[in-house]
């Protein structure tokens, strides 16, 4: 979705472009602003990236979601998830962590403390 302005908890991130996330070995986990039926989206509930179950998912508590992953989003410690534009430029880390960009490391802090890190009620409430 083009133009789209992401709102959580009264924080908002500007989106020009679809968000794309990708570790820092290139590994692709998703779309983060795309819409929720699109296969790559990170709100699909079918698709690889959205299903709770899946080890690409950030909603999966046994695979990229995990906190003690340095990858995951979630993590206090790690990189998190390069997130880029459909051009390729970057626009931060989607990460709890210091590296994280403020915008987003609010927003996921928001997330994790209201649903006490619950993965099903946080992929519920980023994806309304």
């Amino acid at each position: 979705m083009k133009g789209l302005i992401l709102c959580l908890f009264g924080f908002s991130v500007n989106v020009s472009a679809d968000l794309l996330l990708y570790s820092d070995s290139d590994k692709f986990y998703g779309c983060l602003d795309c819409h929720k039926f699109n296969g790559t989206s990170v709100c699909n509930k079918f698709g690889t990236f959205g299903n709770r179950y899946s080890a690409q998912s950030l909603w999966s508590k046994h695979g990229i979601g995990n906190p003690s992953t340095g990858d995951s989003p979630f993590s206090t410690d790690g990189p998190g998830l390069k997130v880029q534009d459909e051009e390729g430029n970057s626009r931060g880390y989607l990460s709890r962590s210091h590296t994280g960009t403020t915008d987003f490391r609010k927003l996921l802090n928001k997330l994790w403390d209201s649903t006490e890190g619950d993965h099903d009620e946080m992929r519920n409430i980023f994806c309304e």
